[in-house]
């Protein structure tokens, strides 16, 4: 994945100074790397991958365009990213069709709905207009690495069971 990086030209802000955090519950991990963008995010898996895995990524700097580097989510591979963009702020048209296509993601969740691209099923979308009322998405995680996400506006909820071992492995190990 690290053949073909876009280099990003520097946006100029206090952005690469961001900090991101790698949450671990057992088999469970979350991944928030806040508003880092470009070649920052670019140098965390390229050429190593520094993070490993995410059962739920948290897209950085709100999906905006200079956040969307194919290389981290081939990297990182989560179940389940969460956009945190505004209706009118983030969630770039190129970083909703790089998700949309990334082999290993069940779903897409947005705390707000996007003004520019097709957004995920309503169920999954937690604001659809920007108003004050603030709805919000929860995680609830279990050691297995199942989890269990809640949209705040509608109560809808769905779980993740917990991932199954590569072929020729036991729950055990190899």
């Amino acid at each position: 994945a690290c053949v073909n990086v876009e280099d990003h030209i520097e946006d100029g802000t206090e952005n690469y100074r961001s900090v991101g955090v790698m949450f671990e519950l057992g088999a469970f991990r979350f991944l928030a790397l806040g508003d880092l963008s470009g070649n920052t995010l670019t140098r965390i898996v390229c050429p190593t991958n520094r993070l490993g895995q995410a059962s739920v990524y948290l897209v950085a700097h709100h999906g905006d365009y200079d956040s969307n580097v194919p290389a981290l989510y081939a990297s990182v591979r989560p179940r389940v990213a969460v956009l945190n963009s505004g209706a009118g702020k983030g969630g770039s048209p190129d970083a909703f069709r790089t998700l949309r296509a990334l082999p290993d993601l069940e779903d897409l969740w947005q705390l707000h709905a996007s003004r520019v691209a097709p957004n995920a099923a309503d169920d999954l979308v937690a604001n659809f207009d920007n108003t004050t009322d603030g709805n919000w998405i929860r995680l609830s995680a279990r050691p297995d690495g199942s989890f269990q996400m809640t949209n705040g506006r509608n109560g809808f909820t769905k779980s993740y069971a917990r991932p199954q071992p590569p072929s020729g492995e036991s729950r055990s190990g190899p």
